[in-house]
């Protein structure tokens, strides 16, 4: 595995866009619609059904998922789980705490796999492999922080 350095909000903001947004007490928040529709749009993959993500990263996460797929790791990824429970484009704030930052997810530049299996704070159990194609692509892995996040992977950059 490689490090990743995480962007940083500024640089999210940049490259990603900037959106006004409106909170609510849930820790939900409503996005600018013009922005989400410049910028988000919905994508299918067999491994992982219909999500939602950032227009600049889709390609990307489709190469990913067809490579996950070429080395026969199809396997490794719970599809029911992940699009029920995973996904990419959620606007929220993390944990949907309205006293925390944006989640990654507001940006549609995350996504959670087999999240029933890999909690917030466990070691999980996401295949080695299936984190290394991520990270081809340029995902970092939220398994390596320091309260592990092993269902999550962001578009990140190398260090």
């Amino acid at each position: 595995m490689v490090a990743k350095k995480l962007l940083t909000d500024k640089e999210i903001k940049e490259i990603f866009g900037n959106f006004t947004y409106h909170d609510r007490p849930d820790g939900i928040i409503s996005i600018d619609k013009n922005w989400l529709c410049k910028n988000i749009s919905s994508c299918r993959h067999p491994l992982v059904g219909k999500f939602r993500c950032h227009n600049l990263i889709k390609n990307k996460l489709i190469e990913v998922f067809d490579e996950i797929a070429g080395a026969r790791l199809s396997g490794f990824i719970d599809h029911n789980d992940t699009s029920r429970r995973g996904g990419c484009f959620f606007a929220r704030h993390i944990n949907m705490d309205i006293n925390m930052p944006l989640s990654r997810h507001c940006w549609g530049i995350a996504i959670d796999i087999n999240p029933s299996t890999n909690e917030v704070g466990t070691k999980g159990g996401i295949d080695s492999r299936i984190v290394d194609i991520f990270e081809k692509y340029d995902f970092a892995w939220g398994g390596m922080w320091d309260i592990p996040d092993p269902m999550h992977f962001e578009f990140a950059q190398y260090i």
